[in-house]
């Protein structure tokens, strides 16, 4: 009679550390955005109904599965967009497209853009114009290249075009820049 009032004891104190590690882990899984509202009222109608230990671990092994399924799919973000820079910092001589990048990642158009956008804080063309430019400085300043051979070697076949982009970019043409 004795052990048993210590175990029914000891099961209602493992019952209220569970609860209360369920509402630590929801407040967390709020502040991170794992969780919406709809969700958190639906996981507070299934605490109300919860009939014990099992239940509540169920619930628990839930939510951390959850929590491990977001952390899995923003690693997997920030893998790609480490694979996209390294490509483009490869090929940035080359004509780049979205299209090229998403096929050779093995994602949608769409979500390079938005993936590429969050994580640069820029969109694609913006960034690879920037490297391009930033590379044609450093170029322009420390060879003797020609301004065309400057120009391909960041991804402009066209002298013209890349006096344009390049005026745009700093405002001033390349021949300026590199005699200032």
């Amino acid at each position: 009679e004795c052990l048993m009032a210590i175990s029914e004891t000891s099961l209602t104190r493992v019952e209220q550390i569970l609860h209360f590690l369920v509402i630590h882990l929801l407040r967390e899984m709020r502040e991170l955005d794992i969780v919406n509202m709809q969700e958190e009222e639906k996981l507070w109608d299934e605490l109300r109904h919860t009939v014990g230990t099992k239940d509540l671990i169920a619930i628990i092994n839930r939510l951390i599965d959850q929590c491990l399924a977001v952390v899995m799919n923003k690693k997997t973000g920030e893998i790609l967009m480490m694979n996209a820079k390294d490509y483009i910092d490869r090929n940035l001589s080359s004509d780049l497209g979205i299209e090229e990048l998403a096929d050779y990642l093995k994602i949608s158009c769409s979500y390079f853009s938005m993936l590429f956008k969050m994580h640069f804080g820029e969109t694609f063309v913006e960034y690879i114009t920037r490297q391009r430019m930033e590379t044609a400085k450093s170029l322009l300043k420390m060879t003797d290249k020609s301004i065309a051979q400057i120009g391909k070697m960041c991804g402009y076949s066209e002298r013209r075009y890349f006096t344009k982009v390049f005026q745009k970019y700093t405002g001033i043409p390349p021949s300026e820049f590199r005699g200032s």
